[in-house]
């Protein structure tokens, strides 16, 4: 059962060519989680402090918003928000084969050359440069293990040990 089933999270890394104009093929499996949403594109927009794509469906978007709304109309978070997300988004469909065209200006944020890696975050998935994407996990390692974190079982049921 190497098949993932998953259709409703974004999940596992994938590595895709990326061509000339900036096409490359959104993984099969995320593909999949998308169209179980109803949704044949994807929202593209950069990371704030990292060098790669937040990618989502228009609906993560507006929970972005509606967690958004409670905030004063005049305050700096809106703006924040619509600079940051909103200002710089694009939807990007993708065509019969499963490919989507990334401008110009997220390839060069991605600094992708001729790949790129997909990687899953459970509603959302990022797009990075392969390279940059294993540096940046082997950071997360370190760091993991010098906190002493660990990954703690869901307790089922409501209760329980």
């Amino acid at each position: 059962m190497a098949e993932t089933a998953n259709k409703k999270f974004f999940i596992s890394t994938f590595t895709v060519g990326i061509d000339g104009k900036g096409r490359v093929s959104v993984p099969a499996d995320f593909r999949k989680v998308l169209t179980g949403k109803g949704v044949d594109e994807v929202v593209a927009f950069p990371h704030d402090s990292l060098p790669c794509l937040i990618c989502c469906d228009a609906g993560y978007l507006e929970t972005l918003k509606a967690d958004d709304e409670d905030s004063d109309l005049f305050s700096e978070e809106p703006d924040s928000l619509w600079v940051k997300v909103f200002s710089q988004a694009a939807t990007l469909p993708w065509d019969g084969t499963g490919r989507i065209i990334l401008p110009p200006r997220f390839v060069e944020i991605v600094g992708a050359k001729d790949s790129v890696a997909f990687t899953g975050k459970l509603e959302t998935f990022e797009i990075w440069e392969p390279q940059a994407l294993e540096g940046h996990r082997q950071k997360a390692l370190v760091r993991i293990a010098e906190d002493g974190a660990r990954v703690r079982k869901p307790r089922r049921g409501g209760g329980g040990s």
